[in-house]
């Protein structure tokens, strides 16, 4: 084995371990998202934890790769190294593709939440809409927020039965009753708290995508010439 070759396959060995390790990272990074995903989400009727499911499948997929990319530099499988290099290329292209439908789309995505959330607000506290109902008042409780995008969309609906806001509202649940005072409800929408938390973990996921694909084209790099010195 010549130096080069040698070098050559110790930094695809070492890019393979950095890429396994940035795989379980995906992986974990996935679960947490999912781990963290509200009760309240059928509520926006989109795919937006969606993402912590892809996350998760890319993950395993990549730290199956890695493993497949560890083999052949060890065993300086030419075949193994390309099929290493053409899986690394084909995730590579599928990220780029998804992270410019995600940057298409992102507006789509926040309009769509804005009109389910507009939409299942005139259902609330219907005897039909139970679902409905407890879902809101999870949000509103666990985001700390009120209305579509503030307070005072409650008013219309709850003007007749003499109070301003559901109690769910009300920063004390406990102590809220029909003479609730404006200083004591949460008063900020709670549609810009959930564009906030897409945007949060859009910033993740971004971060993420550009770190590893980085690294594979670094992968597609050294597989190709690790094979291209072993046909030499």
């Amino acid at each position: 084995m010549t130096c080069g070759t040698s070098t050559v396959k110790y930094l695809l060995f070492i890019f393979n371990f950095v890429f396994f390790i940035s795989g379980i990272g995906i992986l974990v990074i996935g679960a947490i998202i999912k781990t963290n995903e509200p009760e309240f989400s059928d509520l926006y009727n989109t795919n937006l934890y969606g993402v912590s499911v892809l996350l998760i499948v890319v993950g395993c997929v990549v730290t199956v790769i890695a493993f497949f990319g560890c083999c052949g530099a060890i065993r300086e499988s030419r075949c193994m190294l390309y099929t290493f290099a053409g899986f690394l290329s084909l995730i590579f292209i599928v990220e780029f593709a998804g992270g410019i439908a995600a940057f298409v789309y992102r507006d789509e995505l926040k309009d769509s939440i804005k009109d389910q959330l507009n939409k299942t607000m005139y259902q609330y506290n219907l005897s039909d809409k139970k679902d409905i109902t407890s879902d809101w008042d999870a949000m509103q409780q666990l985001s700390k927020c009120c209305g579509l995008n503030s307070y005072k969309d409650w008013s219309l609906l709850f003007s007749q039965i003499g109070s301003i806001v559901p109690n769910s509202c009300c920063i004390n649940e406990k102590q809220c009753s029909n003479g609730t005072k404006i200083d004591d409800i949460y008063q900020k929408g709670c549609l810009p708290v959930l564009e906030d938390e897409i945007s949060s973990h859009a910033v993740i996921v971004g971060g993420v995508g550009i770190g590893v694909a980085f690294i594979q084209i670094l992968g597609i790099v050294f597989a190709c010439c690790l094979a291209s010195i072993l046909k030499n």
